[in-house]
């Protein structure tokens, strides 16, 4: 029986060696990944939608690309210049030329041949009043994952939460605002199977959720991810099993003769 239990804790740590084996990290920052040039500071400069596609790895829907915003202190928290966010079309905002193509909800849709476990970046209040942001990880249409930051400070005390949601396969994630009637938010240096903190490279800005004190405008929030068993095994890992199993049974009927 020792010998089983050995074996089996061997084909666990065979595959989940394997699948930690198999992911790969990915980092996008909306400069360099993938090349955009500077944005407008302004969503009323900035036109319609934009769909950003870095293939490979994602699909970005819902917002559009801003450079050096107007009005955005937090973005030191960032990799400057660019960012992806959306605006409701509002002269309360100063966004009354923005396309009504914009949504109150960001999508990330995770390309079908890439395989993600991690999701990680700095999400941006831009109301000048306490908002607070659902984020939901999805595996096809079933919710695996969600983290909240409640009542982040307003844009001008630089509220900003981070965000870094674990599950299996995750293969879509949606950002939105309690408020869907008055919206205006930023995502940006999204990290893929690791935390932001870890993308980033060292002569770079520190992200980080803060205190939550509203100077410094930080929000470490509140989530969980449901865990799931691995939605698939690799074929390597499936042949180490079923060697260290057929291993295994012949040890036991030697020592039963």
């Amino acid at each position: 029986m020792r010998n089983l239990n050995i074996a089996m804790a061997s084909v666990l740590s065979l595959v989940l060696g394997s699948r930690a084996m198999a992911l790969t990290t990915a980092f996008v920052d909306f400069e360099n990944t993938p090349s955009i040039a500077k944005g407008p500071s302004l969503f009323s400069e900035a036109g319609p939608e934009q769909t950003i596609v870095v293939p490979g790895v994602a699909t970005f829907t819902g917002g559009l690309v801003l450079g050096d915003a107007t009005n955005f202190p937090a973005l030191s928290f960032a990799t400057p210049p660019n960012c992806y966010g959306t605006a409701v079309a509002s002269s309360i905002l100063g966004t009354a030329g923005t396309s009504s193509t914009l949504q109150s909800t960001l999508t990330i849709s995770i390309d079908p041949t890439y395989t993600v476990d991690e999701i990680s970046f700095p999400l941006f209040n831009g109301v000048t009043s306490v908002e607070s942001y659902t984020v939901d990880a999805f595996n096809g249409s079933n919710q695996i994952g969600q983290q909240i930051l409640s009542d982040l400070p307003s844009n001008l005390s630089s509220g900003h939460g981070v965000i870094d949601l674990k599950a299996t396969n995750i293969t879509s994630v949606t950002i939105s605002p309690s408020d869907t009637s008055l919206w205006d938010f930023f995502i940006d240096s999204v990290a893929f199977n690791e935390a932001v903190s870890a993308a980033i490279t060292p002569g770079g800005t520190p992200i980080t959720s803060g205190n939550g004190n509203p100077g410094n405008g930080g929000n470490p929030g509140n989530g969980s991810a449901v865990p799931l068993p691995p939605a698939g095994w690799s074929a390597a890992a499936m042949l180490a099993a079923l060697g260290v199993i057929s291993f295994v049974r012949s040890y036991r009927a030697k020592i039963a003769i």
